[in-house]
């Protein structure tokens, strides 16, 4: 059932050499803290990059060129590979990083546009596509023949663990998120006089206390919503036997009393949200909120800067961006960021996780005997974007040239770009002294003192405590806890594991479409008043056929890692 366009790729690369822009003066470097090889630090020749940047399409030469200036880093992707380029000219002078961007719908024709042009897969590739797909199309290379040098070892292994499927490590780390739900806590507390405050919701956070407090603060006469729209993730996450069971147990389990209950309070929740689910058009407003001049495209501001809502479930990779606003805003001490409620009393705090990974390209395709075939120079090439992609996203030297890069968000100068850490919070680089600061925690604290809004401030001369979280937001307090915790099964990447199936119409099939489909069931939308018996009917129906696909894609994820890695070599099934 593969799609024909991916085979061609073996045949495509034995055609065409890969070949680097080799200039007259050969450039060498090395590496003093000895993380780099010699054989990258001495290469010379291009290593291409493909990224997604929304809206935007282009190509930037020479990423890491010195010469380049704050205007040509527009996004903070640009500013990312910026950053990490010109500081790795300094170990290796040869290697020159081009940045290829397109936007998300775009992103798979331009790969093949490159092996079009190029006659392999580009370098270094961070895909709209989950990394497991990227490996179903033989896109990928895997990395555990890196497991030996020091870059490799300082990531966390939960959060690399993230990318490998049945021992085959698809991508490294690039950028990793909490999922869970915003809140404006000063608007919260004003609206809950008959409630509570903040701590008391947090104190039993449950879905049952949420909504309730989501009623409290619904008042549409003020032009105030509890939510902008209904988010299918509350009940997939809070309930165990949806996300986290698929997760962790390749199973679902719909018909069970618990998630009744949750469809019943997640229709009392629908009528706090400001806008109607309607078919095709999710962004009319309701009836009272039609006045408050809300846009569903300007939703980051409505939160921030207008107080429309009171919580806000979307768009959890916007955690600086929403910082940054509300530093501007001067309105810092009026947000926090919160776990997604307990499904009952009998339940934990989950957080989501949205990890997003660098995927190094598969240079050296396997032919119709089963043989490896590298394009000339493609292993050397795979081992310069692989040690360029470790040293971008957890060596000490690039994460600070990151903090200190100047760069454009929405024509407004940022300095820095900085991420949570994916490094070991118990790993020491060699170069380190033994009472020398853990890499995880100095991460952790630029990434908090850049973003203030998600911990107190109550002096000048205030940091964030990144030990123990003392002056870190309630909230964020115990996202944090969960996110870096020891019990790995709260932190739930579901975004990461197969769940689509290839149809007989070339594209693909959601394997939880019927469910996180939901609110509009059989015609029957979550503002009817027969919503939740009409869904609750389909529940069985719904579990028996999710489980069958899960163990489909799970089959398909194994013939194609046979066919494109070789049969017995890794198993995706265990």
């Amino acid at each position: 059932m593969k799609n024909s366009k991916f085979l061609l790729l073996p045949a495509m690369i034995a055609l065409i050499s890969l070949t680097g822009c080799k200039k007259n003066e050969v450039q060498t470097g090395h590496d003093d803290l000895g993380f780099i090889p010699e054989s990258v630090t001495s290469y010379q020749g291009d290593i291409d990059v493909l990224l997604y940047i929304e809206g935007q399409s282009g190509e930037m030469r020479d990423i890491g060129n010195p010469k380049r200036t704050q205007s040509d880093f527009f996004d903070a992707a640009l500013a990312r590979f910026g950053a990490a380029a010109r500081e790795f000219r300094n170990i290796a002078p040869g290697v020159k990083i081009n940045v290829r961007y397109t936007s998300i719908a775009n992103y798979n024709d331009s790969i093949m546009a490159y092996i079009s042009e190029k006659g392999h897969v580009p370098h270094i590739m961070h895909g709209t596509d989950h990394v497991n797909e990227m490996i179903q199309k033989g896109y990928a290379t895997d990395l555990t023949k890196y497991k030996d040098s020091e870059l490799y070892k300082s990531y966390d292994d939960g959060i690399l663990n993230e990318f490998n499927f049945g021992g085959f490590q698809g991508a490294f780390p690039y950028m990793i998120y909490p999922m869970g739900v915003f809140v404006n806590t000063r608007l919260f507390e004003s609206s809950q006089a008959n409630y509570g405050d903040f701590d008391a919701l947090l104190a039993d956070y449950t879905f049952e206390n949420f909504v309730e407090a989501c009623e409290n603060a619904k008042n549409f006469d003020a032009n105030v919503a509890a939510l902008p729209h209904m988010q299918q993730d509350f009940v997939s996450y809070m309930a165990p036997s949806i996300n986290q069971s698929y997760k962790f147990d390749r199973r679902v389990e719909l018909n069970n009393s618990l998630v009744e209950d949750l469809l019943a309070l997640e229709k009392r929740l629908y009528d706090t949200v400001a806008y109607e689910y309607i078919v095709g058009n999710n962004n009319s407003p309701k009836p009272g909120m039609d006045d408050a001049e809300i846009a569903d495209w300007n939703g980051n501001k409505d939160f921030i800067q207008n107080d429309r809502y009171v919580f806000n479930a979307e768009m959890p990779w916007n955690l600086g961006l929403l910082s940054l606003m509300a530093t501007e805003a001067g309105k810092e001490a009026d947000f926090d960021y919160l776990p997604w409620p307990k499904a009952d009393e009998d339940s934990e705090n989950v957080v989501g996780m949205i990890a997003e990974g660098l995927t190094i390209g598969n240079q050296c395709p396997l032919d119709a005997t089963g043989t490896a075939r590298c394009v000339e120079g493609g292993e050397l090439a795979t081992d310069v974007a692989a040690y360029f992609t470790m040293f971008l996203t957890n060596d000490p030297r690039s994460l600070e040239a990151r903090s200190e890069i100047d760069w454009l968000n929405i024509d407004e100068p940022v300095k820095g770009v900085l991420d949570l850490p994916t490094v070991d919070k118990n790993f020491k680089f060699s170069f380190q002294a033994e009472d020398e600061e853990n890499a995880f925690y100095l991460q952790l604290r630029d990434w908090l003192e850049c973003y203030s809004t998600w911990w107190e401030k109550e002096s000048e001369d205030d940091v964030p405590d990144i030990y123990n979280y003392e002056n870190i937001k309630p909230g964020f307090k115990q996202v944090l806890e969960i996110f870096y915790g020891e019990d790995e099964t709260r932190r739930i990447n579901f975004y990461g594991i197969p769940d689509n199936l290839p149809n007989a119409q070339g594209g693909t099939d959601d394997i939880m479409k019927e469910w996180m489909g939901r609110y509009n069931c059989n015609n029957i939308l979550i503002s009817d008043s027969t919503w939740v018996s009409t869904v609750r009917a389909r529940l069985s129906e719904w579990e028996d056929s999710i489980n069958q696909k899960i163990d489909a894609v799970y089959n398909y994820f194994q013939e194609c890692i046979n066919e494109y890695y070789g049969e017995g070599v890794y198993n995706v099934l265990q």
